[in-house]
């Protein structure tokens, strides 16, 4: 049992096996490596996330665009919700919040504009080209 992580070490993070299995495949790659990345960020207790756009395009490799897109696309399937929030009274950004909506997706009846969206390459860098042409 000594392989086990302590849930204090920031080593490791938690994700559902269930988002694993019965999710992933339904999203491109791009999309769920960003759903991957904000639970990377977020916080066990209150499942509150807020890396901002810079960060997580910096982690991915892709544009502030590509990730205002794809943040769009987690919310249409109802994986996380934004909410703005200030700080010193002053508008700082987006905290992200992790819902379960996703459980009660039916998706072979998902509408075809939103997964559509989720497959979508990317038009402003090439980096979703690179994910498609990936070799396991």
């Amino acid at each position: 049992m000594n392989e086990l992580k302590n849930k204090n070490d920031k080593g490791w993070f938690k994700l559902d096996r269930s988002i694993v299995d019965n999710v992933a495949k339904h999203l491109h790659p791009l999309v769920f490596s960003m759903f991957v990345v904000l639970r990377r960020y977020s916080n066990d207790f209150t499942d509150e996330v807020f890396p901002s756009h810079e960060k997580i395009a910096e982690l991915l490799g892709i544009t502030r665009k590509s990730v205002q897109r794809n943040i769009h696309i987690l919310e249409d399937f109802g994986l996380i919700r934004k909410q703005k929030y200030r700080h010193n009274g002053k508008w700082a950004g987006y905290k992200y919040y992790f819902l379960d909506d996703w459980k009660d997706i039916q998706w072979d009846k998902l509408s075809h504009s939103v997964h559509a969206k989720s497959t979508k390459r990317d038009s402003g860098t090439n980096k979703t080209e690179q994910w498609d042409n990936c070799d396991p």
